[in-house]
């Protein structure tokens, strides 16, 4: 009786299990259940399916339901009941929810494409609409799906099925987002960093788009469009410009409502200059502009997205040198003026090649505008389209085209050639002196 007094869960009658002390079977118990937990499969998890439950929700009889599945073999040596093999056909089937959002990023494409974005605008409206996707499947509202993929996560080391359609769905995922990463990357003319291709980046966008569906779901008060972000700053820490290593992209996805302040613009304006007087414009560069002008980054990034862009503000003085000698000349003879002013335009352009390369890469980076808005006025171009019209009697806006391509055409000879000035202003003069051609079946002059 001693014996029976101090142990518990006594064994029944000819069993081999045996008795154990008092006090003890509560670890013993949470050893057992961790080992459960640890080799947990999909009937493990669909065994609160019975065929009664299960008639209830469906409405159909159990004989109904016998009928239509029977019992299979299971895990190891015990048998899948008729529900669980019900459960186990679905949740091996479950069909992909993308089609709405395959339906609604193409036509997002469509938009930014004809509205030709940014490639800020472009990568927040795509990985908008797939956040939002996102989230709204992590909150339990579009669908099951996340909740599909966390029990799949949950069972697939123990259970080979799981594990291989687990597999195949990411195939899918990642085959569908190969294409709109591809997509994404041309539209915007960015390229995967060194090292990295564009699976790489692919599987990246997935998995933190996992990860950011968890993090809403751990989460109910999770802030909207957090997974957008995070999809943003992976995208922009991964790739960069074709033409350029664009080392703030990061801070143009973060910042890109920032707007420098008047103050700001002319304190940058005024270190751009000061460095370029005493070091060259190769010294110019966006660390040095924001440390001497006083400014945060993420100010200079909305006036300067790249060192290229800060070339307009040194250019700017050399315009208004051009000008300047330009109105001393406005008593000499009109032809007079137009070659002083081409020659003048070349020798400035011939002395800053990389400041005028600087310039021109900023124009392409920046492409047309989409705004509608008309380009600011170019003082040079002005007076030359004036100066070209005057000397052949017509309206300067006949002569703007010729002048635009002009003042184009030297920059453009400075920047990606050897030529000399006095060969480029030779070669453009020439062809802005020579007459017009005279309509069909009309003599020359």
């Amino acid at each position: 009786m001693e014996e029976e007094s101090s142990t518990v869960g006594g064994a029944a009658p000819g069993s081999s299990r045996p008795r154990v002390a008092r006090g003890s079977a509560r670890p013993l118990v949470h050893d057992a259940v961790d080992r459960l937990l640890t080799g947990v499969t999909l009937d493990d998890l669909t065994a609160f399916l019975t065929v009664n439950r299960l008639a209830e929700e469906s409405g159909l009889s159990t004989g109904a339901i016998y009928s239509a599945y029977q019992p299979s073999d299971g895990h190891g040596d015990r048998r899948r009941s008729a529900p669980q093999t019900a459960a186990r056909e679905v949740f091996l089937s479950f069909p992909s929810s993308g089609d709405g959002l395959s339906i609604e990023i193409l036509a997002a494409m469509k938009h930014v494409v004809l509205h030709g974005s940014t490639d800020r605008e472009i990568i927040e409206t795509l990985t908008g609409i797939i956040g939002s996707h996102v989230e709204a499947s992590a909150r339990g509202e579009s669908g099951w799906d996340y909740t599909h993929f966390a029990l799949s996560l949950a069972v697939a080391l123990n259970d080979r099925e799981v594990r291989e359609r687990l597999s195949a769905s990411y195939e899918e995922i990642h085959a569908g987002y190969v294409e709109l990463v591809t997509v994404i990357l041309d539209l915007t003319e960015r390229v995967p960093i060194d090292g990295l291709s564009v699976m790489d980046l692919t599987w990246m966008v997935v998995d933190v788009a996992d990860a950011g569906a968890l993090r809403v779901r751990a989460g109910p008060d999770t802030q909207d469009g957090m997974v957008a972000r995070m999809m943003q700053v992976v995208f922009a820490a991964t790739t960069r410009r074709r033409d350029d290593d664009d080392d703030d992209a990061l801070r143009r996805f973060a910042f890109g409502a920032v707007v420098a302040t008047d103050d700001e613009r002319s304190r940058i304006a005024d270190a751009v200059r000061r460095i370029a007087a005493r070091s060259g414009w190769g010294e110019v560069t966006l660390t040095r502009v924001a440390n001497l002008a006083g400014v945060d980054r993420s100010a200079l990034v909305s006036v300067a997205p790249s060192r290229h862009h800060l070339a307009t503000f040194a250019w700017s003085d050399v315009v208004g040198s051009v000008m300047r000698r330009a109105r001393s000349r406005s008593e000499l003879a009109t032809t007079v003026q137009i070659a002083e002013l081409v020659r003048d335009i070349a020798d400035s352009a011939c002395a800053r090649r990389t400041l005028v390369a600087s310039l021109l890469q900023a124009r392409l980076h920046d492409g047309l505008p989409d705004s509608g808005a008309e380009e600011p006025a170019d003082p040079m171009v002005v007076l030359l389209g004036e100066l070209l019209a005057a000397h052949a009697g017509t309206d300067a806006g006949s002569r703007a085209v010729s002048a635009r391509t002009a003042v184009d055409a030297l920059l453009v000879g400075a920047a990606a050639s050897d030529s000399s000035a006095e060969q480029l202003a030779a070669v453009l003069s020439a062809g802005l002196f020579r007459p017009d051609p005279e309509p069909d079946g009309v003599g020359g002059r």
